[in-house]
């Protein structure tokens, strides 16, 4: 996409791209790897793909559960 924009830039001399694209265009990989990483972490919450897990996120995931639920039996 950079590049057919980059020839008609080049061709009409007109600018389509430019930095606020740009910032805009990098904002959005952001957001969309900080989404894969939030599934996959959802995932290993709800007890899916963690076998290849070591023993430090296994006991990491259980706290994070424990309080959790802690949390939800103080509001009960």
């Amino acid at each position: 996409l950079v590049e057919i924009l980059e020839k008609y830039h080049k061709q009409s001399g007109k600018r389509l791209w430019d930095a606020k694209h740009e910032n805009i265009s990098n904002e959005i990989d952001r957001i969309k790897k900080e989404n894969d990483s939030m599934q996959i972490e959802l995932r290993h919450m709800k007890g899916e793909d963690i076998q290849s897990l070591h023993h430090k996120e296994l006991m990491a995931i259980e706290e994070a559960l424990e309080n959790g639920l802690a949390g939800i039996r103080d509001k009960q």
